[in-house]
């Protein structure tokens, strides 16, 4: 008897055992699963990546001149800030039109994508740097809201809200909210983007023009050693070959010497600058001038000079060319910097104020905007537009800021 209970105890704990593996292995496989509902966050986690990679660990210079004396993780949390903004903007409308059945919802593309993104940023910087790999990554960030993962079902003449709606061949034209699907532009015919014209045609001084390269949409539709730059297949020089423009190199362009070079990323300590036809950048750090010659130095500490160097992470450049502390929520600010979505008031570091809050100056807004003593948007009366960043719903039809009801 004792011996059957010690057995069914133990059949017990094993049961058990197995039902707890099994049952969090269902719920990570949930978490990692693409749905519409946490698609954008999970665009807007990657999109952060990618930021950190591009202007922290893998910071090129010689190209990005003008963003290193500024709040680095304000830069990155700002513009991945945006990119939310924009999806949330955009699957508000995408959420509507899969509701009408205008619109399929592809997960398994849009996983496909987001695994590329993981792919491409584990790559090195000497990667990450190259114009080609880059292209990569734009490319799948727009896949994943663009018309492949959301694909259009709407016929010829149908009412369209976005442009997602409209079938292969077909793009949401007109002059209204809402437009109409309507055939991809022939020779002559106005558009406003490259998606408006049939696929072997660009989109120029807003005329579909038939072009010598191979017009492309994205980097799949062109040969293998070719990219998609401004709806033309492109083949980048490599280093050492005649160029005029740092566009048209894998890496960039040495002016001086009109000649495409590579970009080397080096540690901390180890020499830095131009070295045998190469531009040496660091990881993580920056190249420091010293008597005989340049050397990889650590980004900027407390009260160190910012002259010659960006400031590290939680810390901003100061008026006096000192990088100092940047100061949280609750912190004091008399003697610090408040950081991203945060402003001064009576001493203390305090969150800006959301739209329709009473406001004394723009400074207290996170849109930078006060009007009547309230925080607003510009953007919220807008009707007319020229660009998507023009309205608060990111989608700019026809020149009409356009949401369906």
């Amino acid at each position: 008897m004792i011996r059957r209970l010690r057995n069914y105890l133990l059949f017990l704990k094993v049961w058990l055992i197995l039902f707890l593996i099994f049952s969090c292995s269902d719920k990570k496989s949930e978490q990692d699963t693409v749905n519409i509902d946490n698609l954008c966050q999970k665009y807007y986690e990657i999109y952060l990546k990618v930021y950190q990679k591009i202007y922290y660990e893998c910071f090129v210079s010689f190209v990005q001149i003008g963003v290193g004396s500024g709040d680095i993780s304000g830069l990155i949390q700002s513009a991945s800030d945006r990119s939310r903004e924009i999806c949330e903007a955009r699957i508000s409308e995408l959420k509507k039109a899969v509701g009408r059945k205008s619109v399929d919802f592809n997960k398994q593309k849009a996983q496909e994508y987001l695994k590329n993104l993981e792919n491409l940023l584990a790559k090195s910087c000497e990667e990450i740097s190259r114009n080609s790999v880059r292209i990569e990554i734009g490319e799948n960030l727009r896949e994943i809201l663009g018309r492949t993962v959301f694909s259009g079902k709407l016929m010829e003449g149908q009412e369209c809200y976005i442009q997602n709606e409209c079938a292969d061949g077909l793009y949401c034209g007109g002059k209204s909210c809402p437009g109409t699907c309507v055939p991809l532009g022939k020779v002559g015919d106005f558009c406003l983007g490259h998606e408006e014209c049939q696929p072997d045609l660009v989109c120029y001084s807003n005329s579909c023009t038939s072009t010598q390269a191979v017009a492309c949409r994205r980097s799949s539709d062109c040969p293998s050693n070719q990219k998609c730059v401004d709806g033309r297949c492109t083949i980048f020089k490599q280093k050492g070959e005649y160029c005029e423009r740092s566009e048209e190199c894998d890496y960039t362009c040495d002016f001086q010497t009109k000649k495409c070079i590579e970009y080397k990323f080096a540690e901390y300590g180890k020499p830095c600058g131009s070295i045998n036809g190469d531009l040496v950048e660091c990881k993580k750090g920056v190249c420091v001038i010293k008597e005989t010659q340049s050397i990889c130095e650590p980004y900027g500490k407390e009260n160190e000079s910012c002259v010659a160097k960006r400031c590290d992470i939680g810390f901003v450049c100061s008026d006096q060319f000192v990088c100092k502390k940047i100061s949280k929520e609750g912190e004091r600010c008399d003697t610090g910097i408040c950081g991203y979505g945060l402003y001064c008031k009576d001493g203390i570091c305090q969150k800006k104020k959301e739209v329709g809050e009473v406001c004394i100056t723009p400074q207290e807004c996170k849109t930078e905007n006060c009007s009547e003593g309230r925080c607003f948007d510009p953007r919220q009366n807008v009707k007319a537009c020229d660009e998507d960043s023009d309205c608060i719903s990111w989608n700019c039809l026809n020149n009409n800021c356009c949401s369906s009801q």
